[in-house]
Order: structure tokens, then C-alpha cells, then sequence
């Protein structure tokens, strides 16, 4: 997870986690940990992340009052790979 430092338009990393698994109850069981260590005081007004669907409905139930934002990086990087198979 990185967060935006607005004074100089960086994004810094403010979390890592190394995670076996891809679903929906392990992002939450992340997404609660980070929301309980910032003591709740995280309340991010943008979501930027790629098109997995266990984390998107992980974010959303997290923070619901969050825009969620698509990852062009990772869009255009689905659109090349569905191009190579065709």
C-alpha cells in the first residue's frame, strides 16, 4: 500500500504484506489490520488498484466512502495480454 504525500506529489510505501492467497477474507484480514494500526484514523477519499474482484470487495467493505480508482498501469497491461491470445 502506498500513500500519497500531496506537499510533493510522491507516492511513498506505507504498507507491505506477503499473503499466500488471493482471496476476498485474506484482504479483508489485511485491510483490518492496517485500518486497526492507524487507529483508525485512515480514511482514504481514493483507491487506486488493479481489477482483482476479492480485493476491489475488500476495499469497498473496508472504506466505503472511498472512490475506487482503476490501475492503468495494470488495465493496459490486461489489454495487451488478451491481445496476445487472439
Amino acid at each position: 500500500m502506498h500513500g500519497h504525500v500531496q506537499a510533493s506529489e510522491l507516492f511513498v510505501p506505507v504498507y507491505v504484506a506477503l499473503c499466500n492467497s488471493k482471496g476476498t477474507t485474506m484482504y479483508n484480514d489485511n485491510l483490518e489490520l492496517i485500518h486497526r494500526d492507524t487507529s483508525e484514523k485512515l480514511e482514504p477519499s481514493d483507491i487506486v488498484c488493479d481489477f482483482e474482484l476479492a480485493l476491489i470487495q475488500a476495499i469497498e467493505k473496508q472504506f466505503p466512502n472511498a472512490e475506487f480508482i482503476d490501475c492503468m498501469f495494470h488495465f493496459e497491461q490486461a489489454v495487451r495480454r488478451q491481445m496476445k491470445t487472439c
